[in-house]
């Protein structure tokens, strides 16, 4: 999917005003970046299915990985790393729904990483498999936050 010159350019604008570190027009490119999260969720079970918020205040058991997969790191990232002798970059918080089937849906960038790693982070969460969250042992839809950290060693 090809993206516009407006969308990228405010992707990028919106990452720059986040004070992400290394954030350039190629992130915004990258066809694995989640997109930038809106301000806010409208989420209920009344408006759209899902559950946020405080699951455990709700009754809700969380959703448990049971598949993962590491991020790699991108060229641009371990290029700037040694160049500017970096032990670790900021990290990736991604905001994603887990569905009623275990699949992580509707990935947002909530903090970025810059250099690229965004885009790593959200291709490997993609691959991710979950238990279900659950509510009166029915599964549901949940949102959650997943920080991807890029140490480097």
């Amino acid at each position: 999917m090809r993206k516009s010159a407006a969308y990228v350019l405010f992707v990028s604008m919106a990452l720059l005003q986040a004070g992400v570190r290394g954030a350039t027009a190629s992130d915004a490119k990258r066809a694995d970046a989640p997109v930038v999260c809106p301000a806010t969720f409208n989420d209920s079970l009344e408006t759209n299915g899902v559950l946020g918020g405080d699951l455990k205040e709700q009754g809700v058991v969380p959703p448990k990985v049971i598949h993962s997969v590491e991020a790699e790191f991108s060229k641009e990232a371990r290029k700037t790393g040694r160049k500017k002798k970096l032990t670790e970059y900021s990290p990736s918080i991604i905001n994603f729904i887990v569905d009623k089937n275990g699949n992580p849906t509707e990935l947002c960038l909530k903090q970025a990483a810059g250099y690229g790693l965004d885009a790593e982070a959200g291709k490997a969460l993609r691959q991710y498999l979950f238990n279900p969250a659950t509510k009166e042992g029915v599964p549901v839809a949940v949102r959650i936050n997943i920080e991807v950290r890029f140490p480097l060693y």
